[in-house]
């Protein structure tokens, strides 16, 4: 039975992917230039967002008074909308919420580029891509559909990120939210290597988890931020406008914060293009593509007023790739002895006799943590298992 349902609900990522438009996976490094040539859209993605809750404003039941769950409801509908798939195999008892959706209306709105969005974005073309070589019998979602792209604080990001930030970052509010992060974090893992992950695209990609985590707080704060009551109303919040800046980090951008990839044959095409492109180009493309990126992406987590620096830390562990862990470790370590400048040259990550080097053995190893059920997130997120990009001198 468990088998049947899992070949019905990668049936159906792939039946809403290619019905919905819904972006599958994204390539943040080919059309990079053409990408952050285009104008920051962070103020229209704000205006597109403030004018959706000003719509839920004006649709919530005054009959209801201040009901939270009635004010979630209403404002979901506007962010979120679309058909709703549940994710059972990563319900890990029945109490969990039947809370989905692949498709978001936000991420439909900017990924077909309406409205004002359309100068905005960037399209890709798989055949054009750093995915070109792979076979759809190797991964399907990337057969069928590449993410459209758009610039955001001088940052790739791919629209599929909104989707994760309102939709699975909603089913992580349902969850129970900070509260219950180490339920949530389990969770997002889950998803990550089943439906929404490797099971239907062999790619595991850190930056739909940090959208996943940010959407969450999002979600916490419709109610007594962006809205507040008053004489028995929800009503917006006039000093407390949402602003993408309070969310988007370079955890979001797939060219610093690194997916990787179940198949190595996969992996192996994806280096290869990525290598020819960086000669291309004489553009370095090799992820992260700042090092200086990786502190901060930890320091966003840490420092939010959310976490706090111990749980902040734990979510980093989530939601950024191994390799950034690393090099924030490397740059930690080297700032408290005062040997930190500036940058550190990553130049020789560069050279393809490293950047294609294997260890056969961490395919095997990789795969055993990450298909024998949910596990545990920090141990699938331990650096030994993210090899690709290593700097392995």
């Amino acid at each position: 039975m468990e088998k049947i349902l899992s070949l019905f609900l990668v049936i159906m990522t792939s039946l809403s992917l290619s019905l919905n438009g819904t972006s599958s996976e994204l390539d943040s490094f080919t059309l990079r230039k053409e990408v952050l040539a285009k104008k920051d859209s962070i103020e229209v993605l704000n205006k597109i967002v403030r004018e959706r809750l000003k719509a839920g404003e004006g649709l919530l039941d005054k009959k209801k008074g201040c009901q939270k769950e009635h004010l979630i409801k209403t404002i979901n509908k506007q962010l979120i909308g679309g058909f709703a798939v549940p994710f059972p195999q990563c319900r890990k008892d029945r109490s969990y919420p039947w809370v989905s959706g692949f498709k978001g209306a936000f991420e439909s709105h900017i990924q077909k580029g309406k409205g004002s969005s359309k100068e905005y974005i960037t399209t890709q073309e798989k055949k054009n891509s750093v995915y070109k070589k792979v076979k759809s019998s190797e991964s399907r979602a990337i057969s069928l559909v590449l993410g459209t792209l758009l610039n955001v604080k001088g940052l790739v990001i791919g629209s599929d990120k909104f989707g994760h930030f309102f939709s699975q970052g909603h089913e992580y509010y349902v969850l129970g939210g900070t509260k219950e992060l180490p339920k949530v974090l389990e969770y997002g893992h889950c998803l990550e290597t089943k439906v929404l992950g490797l099971s239907t695209s062999g790619v595991y990609s850190y930056g739909d988890l940090a959208a996943n985590i940010m959407g969450m707080l999002f979600w916490e704060r419709v109610a007594g931020e962006y809205f507040t009551c008053a004489d028995d109303n929800w009503t917006l919040n006039p000093k407390k406008e949402f602003n993408w800046n309070n969310y988007v980090s370079p955890s979001w951008d797939e060219g610093i914060n690194n997916s990787f990839y179940y198949s190595k044959s996969i992996n192996e095409k994806v280096k290869t293009e990525i290598m020819k492109l960086q000669d291309k180009t004489n553009t370095f493309l090799t992820p992260p593509i700042s090092k200086s990126y990786c502190e901060e992406m930890v320091n966003f987590f840490m420092h939010d007023k959310a976490f706090g620096k111990k749980q902040g830390l734990t979510v980093a562990k989530h939601a950024i790739s191994a390799v950034c862990l690393n090099i924030y470790a490397q740059i930690s370590e080297e700032k408290s002895m005062g040997l930190l400048n500036s940058e550190i040259s990553l130049k020789k990550w560069a050279r393809p006799w490293i950047f294609l080097k294997g260890e056969s053995n961490m395919d095997e190893a990789r795969s055993t943590i990450m298909m024998k059920g949910l596990g545990d997130h920090s141990s699938f997120n331990d650096s030994k298992l993210d090899p690709f990009w290593h700097d392995l001198n």
